[in-house]
Parts: structure tokens; sequence; C-alpha cells
């Protein structure tokens, strides 16, 4: 048992650390799923498409797919971090 407590140290040490950063990374990801689904995007896509924009210019937000799958993944996450607190609820009872 003094494995499971040193690892449970370690493992919630390092959820600690990720949920804090997280929750201050939050308004950036906020900020950018509302740029996805906003005109700017859609415009910013077509300049793009239509060669209007530098070639050197990083564009890695245009991708559709890359910003829908990190959205996906966000839904996901949070998917998760529901059914681990419904969880823990039943568990701790």
């Amino acid at each position: 048992m003094e494995a499971v407590v040193n690892q449970a140290e370690a493992v919630l040490t390092a959820l600690e650390g990720s949920l804090e950063a997280f929750e201050q990374f939050l308004p950036s990801l906020t900020s950018l799923i509302a740029y996805y689904e906003s005109s700017d995007w859609m415009r910013h896509y077509e300049m793009d498409e239509a060669g209007e924009l530098p070639q050197d210019m990083a564009r890695g937000v245009l991708a559709e797919d890359t910003v829908y799958h990190l959205i996906w993944r966000y839904h996901e996450l949070k998917q998760n971090m529901k059914k681990l607190g419904a969880l823990k609820e039943t568990n701790s009872k």
C-alpha cells in the first residue's frame, strides 16, 4: 500500500497541475472555438484558398481538421471528466 500512496501523490500532483494549466488556458481555447465558428474564420479560409495570404504566414488555424479535432478532443475530455466526477461521488457514498 505504500507504493499506492506514493503513486497517488505523484498522479494527483500531476493532475492538479494539469487542471490548473487547463483552467488558465480555457479562455484562449474558448476564443479559438468562437473564431472557428465565426464568419472571420471562413473569410480567412477563403482568402487562403484563393492564395491571398502570404505563403510564409503560419496558417495552421485555417486547417479545418486540426481545429475541429481540437474542439472534439475538448468535448470528449469534458465528458470524461463528468464521468469521473460521477464515479467519484458514487464510490464515496
